[in-house]
């Protein structure tokens, strides 16, 4: 049977597009410090960190391998233990208005991760994929009237980490 007339049916089907975009935290640039000969009166260091985040909560962390700037035997690649060591004061972002953006040590870091000081982002970094510069600094405070520090030469390792929260 035909049926003549027949008046046009419409058929709807929803169509579910999805994506899935993963998140990126990066640091894109972190260089080294060299102070050089630090002077008794002190001496600051500022650089300029690249990080990138796409996603809208992160975080920057930071501890020290040792807490202090500490005499090293470049020979040997170890540490002098016992010998003087200098403290410093590290700084990230810190003329950010928002406090939890910000890392500003009262003195040495912390030598453990679970210690880390740590700024906290509720944004996305500016720049898209080329990041968002941050600076960053260490702060070698003067010496006081009774140091003598050895002479030689002082490192210490810092652990940043970015983390999507």
């Amino acid at each position: 049977m035909i049926l003549k007339d027949a008046a046009a049916i419409d058929v709807a089907k929803n169509l579910d597009l999805y994506i899935d975009i993963p998140k990126i935290v990066s640091i894109i640039q972190l260089d080294d410090i060299d102070f050089g000969e630090i002077p008794f009166s002190g001496a600051v260091i500022e650089k300029t960190a690249i990080l990138r985040s796409n996603h809208y909560s992160w975080s920057l962390s930071v501890y020290a391998e040792r807490g202090e700037l500490t005499l090293y035997n470049n020979e040997t690649a170890n540490y002098y233990e016992g010998m003087d060591t200098i403290p410093y004061i590290f700084t990230f972002n810190g003329s950010d208005p928002e406090p939890s953006q910000r890392i500003v040590s009262t003195g040495s870091l912390p030598t453990s991760p679970g210690d880390a000081l740590i700024a906290t982002f509720n944004r996305k970094t500016t720049g898209g994929k080329d990041g968002e510069p941050f600076l960053y600094s260490i702060i070698v405070p003067p010496s006081t009237s009774d140091a003598n520090w050895d002479a030689g030469d002082y490192q210490e390792k810092l652990i940043m980490t970015i983390t999507a929260n």
